[in-house]
């Protein structure tokens, strides 16, 4: 052992000292080594020493693969619970990358194959995230509502269907509100909101026409403005239809309508003022009944005597003297001319306050129009044709509603049994 390690050392001293391997050698041998066989014969320079260039095996290289599972397994247990459109944008960036991983898989790798089928999976998962992008993203959702509006619309006849139309018109408008600049549509929202709000107005204005609760309201002050004038028969029979109307459209107000209780009230009150109005109706009917069967009963003017029965003798009779009347038999004396009649009856009507049903004819049962609060009268026109007359009178009156008209009236007079009465009453 002493004979070898300074035979080596004498040989080597002055290599081992230029490269500094000695310490190292002295160790080993401190550590038990030992060197058996005898050294051989050096050459003048040194051998030198080989180092290390080997590359790193496949193992060592970053397995994108595997990196592509793991991260797709975590994207999957995001989707679970992704709400918003915020959750579903990151789990679109998600899916990307992981197939990003799996296009970088080489051919050369035992993983390629696979690599290939899960990235069409994955695409088809990043699909599903992108239209559930789509269809949270404000202007989508904006435009979606709208196009639903503008179908609506072509067929919106009621009022349930007009304030649909109205409200996915105001959504349209809320999620383009909601739209930030930095959108990629927000100048197109700006412009739609516009748009919609135009739509919008149209839509408020059908509502409140084909409104039930608004319409039946309507025909109630309707009636309310018409009974304090009803007198005929006709008027309140035209107070009732109104009140009728107004009860039909107060039934038609649906269940989630906010006036619905309201509309149940009115009914209730309508209802008790349409049978008082029907009530007033047929005592007007009676009235006019009674008036009219008073006038039937005015006994007829005598007829006029016979001429007297020629003699046996042979002078013949002298002929009658004419009568200082032209009256010819069943004809009303010329005191009752159909001026005469209407000048009666405008009297009655105008300086005393008479309702004039005696003058009516039996077959005017509808009266067509009447006189509210008449004042003064002036008989313009009248034209005679025997059994049937016309008239053109200007009358001071009041309108339904209580103000006051200067018109000119048509009246229209017929003769039943020879006695002239009147037919009709028109607007001229």
């Amino acid at each position: 052992m002493t004979y070898h390690l300074s035979t080596f050392l004498r040989c080597s001293q002055k290599y081992l000292s230029s490269t500094g391997i000695l310490p190292i050698i002295l160790v080993s041998m401190m550590c038990g080594c030992s060197f058996m066989e005898k050294p051989q014969a050096t050459s003048s320079k040194p051998a030198p020493i080989a180092t290390s260039t080997q590359t790193p095996s496949p193992s060592a290289q970053p397995d994108s693969f595997r990196e592509a599972v793991s991260k797709a397994m975590k994207v999957a247990v995001n989707v679970q619970s992704a709400k918003s459109l915020e959750d579903w944008n990151e789990i679109a960036r998600q899916w990307i990358e992981v197939i990003d991983l799996l296009k970088t898989v080489p051919s050369s790798s035992s993983n390629y194959e696979i690599a290939q089928k899960k990235m069409r999976e994955y695409q088809k998962n990043l699909d599903y995230a992108s239209q559930q992008v789509s269809r949270l993203d404000p202007f989508n959702q904006a435009t979606e509502k709208a196009r639903k509006a503008a179908n609506l619309t072509q067929t919106a006849k009621y009022y349930d269907q007009w304030n649909q139309v109205l409200n996915l018109w105001k959504e349209a408008i809320a999620l383009l509100n909601t739209i930030s600049e930095s959108h990629p549509k927000s100048s197109l929202a700006r412009q739609k909101s516009t748009e919609y709000q135009t739509n919008l107005d149209y839509s408020q204005q059908q509502v409140i026409k084909n409104d039930p609760f608004s319409l039946g309201m309507a025909k109630a002050e309707e009636a309310v403005q018409l009974q304090p004038y009803a007198i005929l028969e006709a008027d309140w029979n035209q107070v009732a239809r109104s009140w009728q109307e107004a009860i039909n459209f107060l039934k038609n107000v649906s269940q989630n309508h906010p006036q619905k209780d309201l509309a149940n009230q009115k009914i209730s009150e309508y209802s008790k003022n349409l049978t008082y109005a029907k009530q007033q109706a047929n005592s007007m009917r009676q009235a006019a009944a009674v008036a009219i069967q008073s006038s039937s009963s005015i006994p007829e003017p005598p007829p006029q005597p016979s001429p007297p029965k020629p003699s046996n003798s042979t002078q013949k009779p002298s002929p009658p003297k004419p009568s200082n009347s032209n009256q010819k038999p069943n004809q009303l004396p010329p005191s009752n001319s159909a001026r005469d009649f209407l000048e009666d009856y405008l009297n009655d009507v105008v300086n005393k306050g008479n309702y004039g049903y005696g003058y009516w004819c039996k077959s005017s049962k509808d009266l067509v129009s009447r006189l509210y609060s008449p004042r003064n009268y002036q008989i313009l026109d009248v034209y005679d044709y025997s059994n049937i007359a016309s008239a053109v009178v200007r009358i001071d009156s009041s309108t339904k509603g209580g103000f006051a008209v200067t018109q000119n009236w048509d009246f229209s007079l017929h003769q039943e049994a020879g006695k002239w009465c009147l037919a009709l009453i028109m607007e001229k």
